[in-house]
């Protein structure tokens, strides 16, 4: 499916554009981490939840754009939370991200649960979308 790079695009794009620059382990790029500074690891995934077709050429497609957001075990869930916000901001500043000819609608964005692994709090933004093709 050719429109699964375009909304990739579009998103990294967008997560790309943080303001200060984050630390980012792309998908499919070796990435080391370096202990005491923050880094996010972003994923698409495209669900087939509602295949309601809109016409006969167009149907609706929904997926969530997920941020692990990874911050320094020793300064607690402080950093982690707030690096989640600023990006929920970020995110939720726009409603529509638009890609060549695919207007992804963004639609709830939520935090999951700080868990802590090795050196690293963990938590995740969850930014649910949809748009039709």
């Amino acid at each position: 499916m050719m429109y699964f790079t375009q909304v990739q695009t579009a998103f990294d794009t967008k997560l790309n554009s943080f303001v200060p620059a984050l630390s980012i382990a792309w998908e499919n790029t070796k990435y080391v981490p370096v202990l005491g500074t923050a880094f996010v690891r972003p994923q698409l995934n495209i669900t087939n939840g509602d295949l309601s077709l809109i016409s006969e050429r167009q149907h609706k497609v929904i997926g969530n754009y997920i941020i692990d957001i990874f911050t320094e075990a020793e300064k607690g869930t402080k950093a982690s939370n707030e690096l989640a916000g600023r990006l929920f901001a970020h995110f939720n500043s726009v409603n529509t991200i638009i890609s060549s000819d695919i207007n992804i609608f963004i639609g709830s964005i939520s935090k999951g649960a700080a868990s802590l692994k090795e050196n690293w709090w963990q938590t995740s933004l969850i930014i649910e979308f949809m748009f039709f093709k």
